[in-house]
């Protein structure tokens, strides 16, 4: 009787110790594969938003204003070298962000190459570039217009870190 239990303890300790280290190997598992999925998550919403955005920019550049019958982005190139034209830019571009109701679009900010900057009203704290475009001005080179959304995630926490004193990384 003794000759058919010789071996069973050593089979138990090998049973028990494969059951703990299956459990650790699928609670390792489970926490890598929930961290990869939820950064997956983020980066999905936020291509999605920065796509979104690049769709309403492009919106915005071709819708018409009411009083000239032109769209904004020929207001804009006018703009370069007609300071009256901007305030028509900026009454169009309230207009259209009124229009939109979109957290993606709640400013934009128009670069012309002699570096002036005209920035549609807006809080630039708390807000964050979602898309870009360059467009030809008259005298050559590029105008750029960048669109403001609400603040990205990834950038909403490093605000808070910084605002705590805490280090970025």
């Amino acid at each position: 009787m003794l000759r058919s239990q010789k071996g069973m303890l050593d089979d138990l300790f090998d049973f028990i110790f494969t059951v703990v280290m299956a459990f650790f190997l699928l609670f390792f598992l489970s926490g890598a594969l929930n961290s990869s999925v939820s950064k997956s998550k983020d980066l999905a919403v936020e291509n999605a938003n920065t796509f979104t955005a690049s769709n309403q920019l492009l919106q915005y550049l071709r819708t018409p204003v009411r009083t000239t019958g032109a769209t904004i982005s020929d207001l804009i190139v006018a703009g370069e070298t007609q300071e009256d034209i901007q305030q028509q830019v900026t009454k169009a571009t309230l207009d259209f962000s009124q229009a939109i109701h979109s957290d993606l679009f709640l400013g934009v900010i128009i670069t012309y190459p002699d570096s002036k900057v005209v920035a549609l009203p807006f809080d630039i704290n708390v807000a964050s570039r979602y898309a870009t475009i360059n467009l030809p001005s008259l005298t050559g080179k590029e105008i750029e217009i960048a669109v403001y959304g609400k603040r990205k995630r990834s950038e909403q926490e490093f605000a808070q870190a910084a605002s705590l004193g805490e280090g970025a990384g």
